[in-house]
């Protein structure tokens, strides 16, 4: 396996043993899937509902949990290994809260989480970041620049549930529908299932802006 296979591959060499083998094998997988791995840990904290003066802080926590019990994975499938990296994920954020908790709160705290616009917005990413890391920042075409206002006002106009779903799957370091739903709590079905309808809400609308 190489640092060129496609990130899915690779997950699916880390859930099938590739956890287990030599570290220098197991590192050069697990920085091939990196972006995938991030992702997922992040937002699986944000559904949890984690602080954003913590997110940080918790997410190094965990990936270096994945890696010291790295042998401690048993399973065979990718959706074992999203579901294992998942409990890392919710037994660590408990953790540290709990850490936190102990703790006197700090004003800088409040007012940092206040500004940031709390979880709810770490999660749901603003419409504007989302359209744009996938085009470039100059764009001189007018028609390009129509059609991504076009996308951007028929992404605010779907159900959260969809657009979750939408972003997840299509935008940045893209998951697939079994890691969203271990991310979401629900069954790979149903991500597939809110996928389908989202893209097609997403097309209906699009077609009545004149976007084909």
């Amino acid at each position: 396996m190489n640092g060129t296979a496609p990130p899915q591959t690779v997950i699916e060499s880390l859930a099938s043993g590739g956890l287990g083998g030599h570290p220098h094998a197991v590192w050069n997988l697990i920085e091939a899937s990196w972006p995938m791995l991030q992702r997922f840990v992040l937002r699986r904290l944000c559904h949890g509902g984690i602080r954003r003066n913590m997110l940080e802080d918790c997410g190094q926590i965990i990936m270096e949990r994945v890696w010291r019990f790295r042998k401690t994975y048993k399973g065979s499938s990718e959706g074992e290994f999203w579901n294992w990296l998942k409990r890392i994920c919710d037994n660590e954020r408990i953790r540290l809260e709990m850490k936190e908790e102990k703790q006197p709160v700090r004003q800088a705290d409040l007012s940092g989480a206040s500004s940031a616009g709390g979880t709810k917005d770490s999660e749901n990413e603003t419409l504007e970041r989302i359209v744009t890391t996938h085009v470039d920042p100059i764009i001189d075409d007018v028609e390009m620049q129509e059609s991504l206002s076009a996308l951007r006002e028929c992404l605010d106009g779907l159900e959260e549930r969809h657009l979750k779903v939408i972003e997840l799957l299509f935008f940045r370091a893209e998951l697939t529908e079994r890691a969203a739903a271990e991310v979401m709590d629900c069954s790979a079905a149903y991500v597939h299932k809110l996928k389908v309808q989202g893209i097609e809400d997403l097309r209906q609308c699009l077609e009545s802006k004149g976007i084909d």
